[in-house]
């Protein structure tokens, strides 16, 4: 499937292009999700990402397209990629001496009913909530949450909340059970509820552009359903492997998606881990205060067994992880469930006199609530923890046989010791590290396009060189990566390619590091 397709990179060629989706937008270009209708190169109907700068026009989802490209691999071309799992394996660009032409796509897929309504309610979000709350609001209720800015999206990898912004089980669920809960409310028959609320999530599925994450959670619940249908309990894991099973046949790369990875790894989690650990805390013998830890101990439990078995996808994927996030989940789930459910209810009922504002504004208040979390949990020195060192790496195949062998030896008591004594040498290794690293001068190469952009580090000091004609197009995501390896300030900054654009681009970086010591050009 990839390999022919490989062998088109670094050819021009002529193509007619239909957009799919609305663009990601970046500092200063945007992406698009196309699909191939005619080329001399490609099969009908493969799918590339396209880039086009802001000086074009940008066309509207389902626009043809027609003109010469240039294409590319995608830069990342790991096992664990959401572009594999959608097939993706080229990117193009129009080429410099051809201009693309559009027109109005003859025919529509069905799935454009329900991208027409994605947009139409972010659209509604956007106009009643301005800044970054309007696109987290759309981001949280349905998906659409290509507007978020890079910092905002850092701070809530940061704080380990990045599964707030992915539609998902908690998303469906939510849904579902609301639909289903009202339904009962009113008396509907449980069968005809089970098959209304059956529906309910089927259209959330497609409004949400049916990802895989989106599809796994969907089935499950759609499973889970079916059991009130035919009155027959589901079984959760068995449920789980149904609705894996169903998305890998027609599409063996689906397992190539982070996303799904995630949502399946936390599903997994709570359904073995939760009851687990649950049951280990609930055992400790009666003490003062224990009133307050059973209250406590079922929010806690789910986090962190979401958090232990997410935590290896999410060290794969991203080469770094959250310990701030157990704490975070148990601030901020609640309040994205909250924001959901208002969401939606706002975008429904907004045009009502009195109830649609005062739902935005409280949808508003929620959302300007969690962004000031993310900011505060999300930049702290455990918010991000790189799992390429060889300590790390070490630590977590210790932690692993040492909570196996409390289980084995003491049952829960002894998963509670190897727990304290896992959490006791990650710290201790970590401040070791960090006294063994003074003196010593770390060299990292940051993405820069086809420019260069060299991090040096020494002494919690940081400089930062970048050079080269594309590099100040990526001085926004180089501030974003900057803060996700925990650097809030620069001491010294050599951009010698200096120019009007060049001094546009800075800001760009500025606006998420500062200066400390000034510019050098």
């Amino acid at each position: 499937m990839f390999r022919p397709l490989e062998r088109a990179a670094g050819r021009t060629d002529s193509v007619t292009l239909m957009t799919t989706d609305e663009p990601y937008v970046t500092d200063t270009s945007r992406r698009y999700d196309v699909i191939v209708r005619e080329s001399k190169l490609l099969p009908e109907g493969t799918r590339l990402y396209l880039w086009l700068s802001d000086a074009e026009t940008a066309p509207e989802p389902y626009t043809l397209l027609t003109g010469e490209v240039e294409l590319g691999l995608q830069k990342r071309q790991g096992l664990l990629s959401s572009a594999r799992a959608d097939g993706i394996v080229l990117q193009a660009w129009p080429a410099v001496w051809a201009g693309m032409t559009m027109t109005a796509a003859d025919h529509k897929p069905w799935t454009a009913r329900f991208q027409y309504l994605r947009e139409e309610a972010r659209r509604r979000i956007a106009a009643r909530l301005p800044g970054e709350e309007g696109p987290l609001t759309a981001g949280i209720c349905f998906g659409a949450k290509r507007e978020l800015s890079e910092a905002t999206t850092a701070d809530f990898r940061g704080a380990g909340l990045s599964h707030l912004l992915a539609v998902s089980g908690l998303h469906t669920t939510l849904l579902a059970g609301a639909v289903l809960g009202l339904l009962r409310l009113l008396r509907v028959p449980k069968r005809l509820a089970a098959l209304l609320s059956s529906g309910a999530v089927l259209f959330f599925m497609g409004l949400t552009g049916f990802s895989p994450s989106v599809m796994r959670a969907g089935m499950m619940c759609l499973v889970v359903l079916a059991g009130h249908l035919f009155r027959r309990e589901a079984d959760g894991l068995n449920s789980l492997g149904l609705a894996l099973l169903l998305l890998s046949v027609p599409n063996v790369y689906a397992a190539c998606d982070p996303g799904l990875l995630l949502s399946a790894s936390a599903t997994a989690g709570l359904l073995v881990l939760q009851p687990r650990i649950k049951g280990a805390v609930l055992s400790v013998r009666p003490f003062a205060g224990r009133q307050v830890l059973s209250g406590l101990v079922s929010p806690l439990s789910v986090s962190l067994s979401a958090l232990l078995a997410t935590t290896p996808v999410v060290a794969l994927c991203f080469g770094e992880i959250s310990l701030i996030s157990p704490l975070s989940n148990l601030l901020a789930v609640p309040l994205g469930s909250l924001l959901m459910i208002l969401g939606c209810l706002a975008v429904l009922l907004g045009g009502l006199p009195l109830l649609g504002p005062a739902l935005y504004d409280a949808a508003g208040a929620l959302a300007k609530v969690l962004l000031s979390l993310s900011h505060w949990r999300g930049n702290t020195f455990l918010s991000f923890i790189s799992t390429r060192s060889p300590y790390l790496l070490l630590w977590f195949f210790a932690a692993g046989l040492l909570l196996f062998a409390g289980w084995r030896l003491l049952r829960g008591r002894g998963v509670r010791m190897a727990a304290a004594l896992s959490a006791v040498l990650l710290t201790g290794g970590l401040l070791t590290n960090t006294l063994a690293m003074r003196g010593v001068t770390t060299v990292t190469a940051l993405d820069a396009g086809n420019g260069a952009a060299v991090l040096l580090e020494r002494d919690g000091r940081a400089a930062l060189v970048v050079t080269g004609e594309s590099a100040g197009g990526r001085m926004g995501r180089i501030g974003t990566m900057l803060k996700r390896r925990g650097i809030r300030q620069l001491d010294f900054l050599l951009f010698p390619d200096s120019n009007e654009q060049a001094l546009f681009d800075i800001g760009l970086l500025l606006g998420r590091v500062e200066a400390a010591r000034g510019l050098y050009d």
